[in-house]
């Protein structure tokens, strides 16, 4: 979400407490809606699934935690009333005019604490076309998402995997990859 990266970067300069933190409030594109809405399922979501697809929610675990894994998706964070509460600091507003053509990560972030207010704007979400991750980065994205696979899969068959993926244009057929990889 380009909230979390936003986020993380005012955090970066700025250490801050989440007990510190009054408000997180987003200017945001019609786009994101769809990470905001509805107000019951976004602000306490029922279900990991839902978690991975909340705004609020990842904001707050990016507050509380200093990052956002999907190690940090459980059931206990689902009900961690420190979580919940700081997901509902969390307010927004549509950008005046509606979408403003800059693409679909522009967000403008206002973190409002007890020290002071710090805002941040992007307009490029890490991993996006426009942002692309670095080789490591993807390569620590991987291999943390592959520890979640439905069958398991051990550290050196990501390894073996994520190498093969680095040369994914050359593979004639991902069908058989794919096949071959996960069985």
């Amino acid at each position: 979400h380009g909230g979390v990266h936003a986020l993380l970067s005012v955090l970066k300069e700025h250490p801050l407490s989440p007990e510190e933190v009054l408000d997180i409030h987003l200017t945001i594109d019609p786009v994101h809606l769809r990470v905001l809405e509805p107000y019951e399922t976004k602000y306490r979501p029922g279900t990991l699934g839902a978690a991975k697809f909340s705004m609020p929610f990842c904001l707050a675990l990016a507050l509380y935690y200093g990052n956002v894994r999907l190690d940090m998706f459980t059931e206990e964070n689902l009900h961690n009333e420190k979580l919940l509460r700081l997901a509902r600091k969390v307010t927004w507003e549509l950008r005046p005019g509606g979408a403003d053509g800059l693409g679909d990560d522009h967000i403008r972030l206002r973190l409002c604490t007890t020290r002071a207010v710090f805002e941040k704007e992007i307009f490029k979400t890490p991993g996006s076309p426009d942002m692309p991750l670095s080789a490591l980065q993807l390569e620590e994205k991987f291999l943390d998402c592959s520890r979640f696979f439905p069958h398991g899969i051990s550290a050196e068959q990501a390894g073996s995997v994520q190498k093969t993926l680095e040369r994914a244009e050359a593979i004639p057929d991902m069908g058989e990859f794919i096949g071959s990889a996960f069985s």
